[in-house]
């Protein structure tokens, strides 16, 4: 079991959750027709979207050599790789040069208990999970800025997600994996002074650890091929005895996501997107998914093979890339989808989430974004089997001299980081 998923596993057992207040009303002014959309999920387009195309080879040295299930992050003029080797690699985006890892795993006062984090663009600031309910802070020079102790909490048995406001503010969500507990979220500052917390009193059903009938845990290419990219970071799936009901909690889902100076916020079963005001949750937009709505009421029912279940979201200043699942409960009737939603039109396109969007721009492989920079720039990791794969199947003239350089890399390479904008 990965150390990626002791949100999902050590949160059982600790059990717990935070006093609230009441909740947020849902609204928002912008709606997101996703379910009209549903009607005619065609192929995505990369020039649609973007003009061009960049490719990056990371530097590949036994110092900075990538492991397993990497994800990547744009920090300015940065690339952040990290993986579940507990590797935090900081390399340069025009070259590819590798420059220093982030801080180490550790149990020692700067050591941190796992390298995914969270990265204040803005600030410069790396906030990674430490071992005693804290967060370890780095900046991008990769000294260590201090150690966020975070509230301590009462009762329940929940998941911690935790992000960042600004570098005054950081917040956290709980949620149920059982539904005996109240969501919330829970804003706090660097000293651990909780500032506000906001709950979510809908009534669904509650389960208890008793009712517990197995725990299945899913990561790295198992996990991807069965829920797509959002199974990268791990997936727990909790089945309760003599019932019709699952749950599921995917480390790789976004709760919380930034664009511009905007923190937004979306709660599972909760059609609504929220932006983070001061210590508060402002309604901001609705995904109206028609037909395809799943009733938070009845999130943990098995049966639901049609309706969607969104699990991420990559947003730049002119278009929200989000992807979603039908048959989440169901390995037989399991699909997966990637949509856009043209904020200056309204449109929201829908395509298969194994397709990405065709490279008509270069004529290379599908593009799958997978971040997105505060300048706007989208990205996404190619791994180097599928560039060599690439290349034994298809004629490369025409192909661009940037393109062909890639042919030369070799089988234990470190992948490519491609930029889209």
């Amino acid at each position: 079991m990965k150390n990626i998923l002791w949100t999902g596993i050590s949160c059982i057992a600790l059990l717990f959750v935070s006093c609230g207040k009441p909740s947020v009303a849902t609204g928002g002014d912008q709606v997101i027709d996703v379910g009209a959309a549903m009607s005619h999920v065609a192929t995505l387009t990369a020039s649609d979207y973007f003009r061009k195309a960049q490719y990056v080879a990371l530097e590949t040295t036994d110092s900075c050599l990538i492991g397993n299930e990497p994800v990547v992050l744009i920090i300015k003029d940065r690339i952040l790789i990290t993986t579940a080797q507990k590797q935090a690699l900081l390399f340069d985006k025009t070259t590819g040069r590798f420059i220093r890892s982030i801080g180490h795993v550790g149990e020692d006062p700067k050591g941190y208990s796992d390298a995914r984090c969270h990265v204040d663009e803005k600030e410069g600031l790396f906030y990674f999970r430490g071992w005693h309910n804290d967060l370890v802070c780095y900046d991008s020079d990769g000294d260590y800025r201090g150690t966020i102790r975070m509230p301590v909490s009462t009762g329940g048995n929940s998941l911690l997600i935790s992000d960042y406001l600004n570098k005054d503010t950081l917040v956290n969500y709980y949620t149920s994996l059982t539904g005996s507990d109240t969501s919330k979220v829970q804003f706090f500052n660097a000293s651990g002074e909780v500032l506000n917390v906001v709950s979510n009193y809908r009534q669904g059903p509650a389960f208890g650890i008793s009712d517990v009938g197995n725990i299945s845990v899913f990561d790295g290419e198992t996990a991807v091929k069965k829920f797509g990219r959002v199974g990268m970071e791990g997936v727990v799936v909790i089945r309760f005895k003599d019932t019709e009901m699952n749950s599921v909690w995917f480390g790789g889902s976004s709760y919380f996501w930034h664009q511009g100076e905007k923190t937004c916020f979306k709660e599972p079963f909760n059609d609504t997107i929220f932006v983070l005001t001061g210590t508060t949750l402002t309604p901001d937009r609705i995904l109206n998914l028609g037909n395809y709505h799943w009733d938070y009421a009845e999130r943990f029912r098995k049966n639901k093979d049609g309706n969607i279940y969104p699990t991420q979201f990559i947003e730049g200043e002119d278009f929200l890339f989000f992807r979603f699942i039908t048959g989440l409960y169901s390995d037989d009737n399991r699909k997966l989808y990637d949509a856009v939603y043209n904020k200056a039109t309204g449109e929201v396109k829908i395509g298969w989430t194994n397709d990405g969007l065709t490279d008509d721009l270069t004529g290379f492989l599908a593009f799958r974004p997978t971040t997105v920079s505060a300048s706007g720039e989208y990205a996404g990791l190619i791994p180097i089997e599928d560039i060599h794969a690439w290349f034994d199947e298809h004629d490369t003239n025409g192909i661009s001299a940037e393109v062909l350089k890639l042919k030369q890399l070799k089988e234990d390479d470190n992948p490519v980081v491609v930029f889209y904008k």
